[in-house]
């Protein structure tokens, strides 16, 4: 793991650690291994229990729910691909408002993983849906094509 790697001989695998670590967590705890280290165990406890606490809710039929466990779950960037992953089915969700505010949040996590997921509804029957699959794909590919499945089909598969 990247924190392991602020004790490599080789100083520029240190500086690559930490500058991936501020990337990937938002945190700046500098050059301050034994602070990383327990931010990344303290993640590492959270995801263990509140997180799985947090993933079931996903499973609850009530939206204000699903929607609250998809902020909790989505503000340890850490586990942002777990995270994606688990959000990802409730695109299929019955509530227009809830499959949007999911749509939303995969743009926001940046999980390249769940891209075929959000092509997928493109073709939803809710205008909404299409808009902010469409969005998060552009937020996550770079891409600017058009609003249209076809053309998201092969940026999608890699």
């Amino acid at each position: 793991m990247f924190v392991a790697a602020f004790d490599d001989e080789q100083r520029l695998v240190g500086q690559s650690a930490l500058w991936s670590l501020r990337r990937m967590s938002g945190q700046d705890f500098e050059a301050d291994a034994a602070a990383w280290r327990d931010w990344f165990g303290a993640e590492l406890d959270w995801f263990e229990t509140e997180g799985a606490r947090w993933i079931q809710v996903l499973e609850d039929e009530d939206p204000a729910r699903v929607i609250e466990a998809a902020g909790a779950l989505s503000a340890h960037a850490l586990f942002r691909h777990d995270t994606a992953r688990a959000l990802a089915p409730q695109l299929q969700a019955k509530s227009p408002t809830l499959a949007i505010a999911i749509a939303q949040v995969l743009g926001e996590l940046g999980s390249p993983g769940v891209a075929q997921d959000l092509v997928r509804v493109l073709s939803a029957d809710d205008e909404g849906l299409r808009k902010a699959a469409w969005s998060s794909l552009q937020r996550l590919t770079g891409k600017k094509l058009p609003l249209d499945p076809s053309a998201w089909t092969i940026v999608a598969q890699g």
